[in-house]
């Protein structure tokens, strides 16, 4: 039993790490957007359309923790 909670604990720290990595290659790829010329308008509403889809992946797994306990 305390072996499974080990691997989820585990687990779920690599997919935080990875959703974080997520949102900051979008920062990234946003500010290269401003370099190469659009409008800081534009590149932070691409900023907030790639990253719902994050947020919502962040709320699946929330609940899902929360199911589980």
């Amino acid at each position: 039993m305390q072996k499974r909670q080990n691997s989820q604990d585990i687990l779920g720290k690599i997919i935080a790490t990875l959703l974080a990595m997520q949102l900051f290659l979008i920062s990234w790829q946003a500010k290269t957007q401003i370099d190469q010329g659009k409008s800081s308008l534009e590149a932070l509403t691409w900023i907030i359309q790639q990253s719902i889809p994050v947020l919502i992946k962040i709320r699946r797994l929330e609940n899902h923790k929360t199911q589980n306990k």
